[in-house]
């Protein structure tokens, strides 16, 4: 398979500034170890890894580049050059407990050079792009931010990784 070159662009660098340790998932765009078909597993051994952060420590790790889909073809999901599932991003799943649901800060970014994206040539660079979620985070027994009352909000921050104080999201 053609080797993974996200390091060229960088690293992510989490620092943990919060008073407890943190627990750090990255999932996705792993290489498979050969094909899979639609229906397969589609996880890795990677993606099981659970990366511990303690107060005041750091975990790096280098960008790793998605394959594109071509045509939002469903019927191709895996990548042969690459051994990856198409279309694939990474998702950093970080949580204060020893499983990556449900109170997680979530980082997802795809580093993508698309061959379709605004016609012919396509993408003539790699895009990163990304999104912070505390979506799932924090939920609690059908309660909205309409219906909440000031000690569940509370609640929810103090189950979310990075809320409490703020997230920085920085590039190397």
């Amino acid at each position: 398979s053609i080797p993974d070159n996200g390091s060229a662009w960088g690293y992510w660098n989490f620092n943990n500034h919060c008073p407890e340790p943190i627990n750090l998932w990255s999932v996705g765009v792993w290489n498979l170890h050969g094909r899979r078909e639609n229906g397969d597993p589609m996880g890795t051994e990677e993606e099981q890894t659970m990366h511990p952060i303690p107060a005041g420590g750091r975990y790096a790790e280098p960008m790793r580049v998605t394959c594109p889909r071509i045509n939002n073809n469903i019927e191709t999901m895996y990548c042969a050059p690459e051994d990856k599932l198409a279309g694939q991003g990474v998702a950093f799943k970080l949580a204060t407990t020893n499983i990556s649901a449900p109170d997680i800060l979530q980082i997802e970014y795809a580093l993508v050079k698309d061959p379709e994206r605004g016609g012919p040539p396509g993408d003539t660079f790699h895009r990163l792009n990304y999104d912070v979620s505390l979506l799932d985070c924090g939920s609690r027994d059908n309660i909205s931010d309409f219906n909440a009352t000031p000690q569940q909000y509370k609640d929810k921050a103090d189950a979310c990784p990075g809320f409490q104080g703020g997230l920085s999201v920085t590039f190397d």
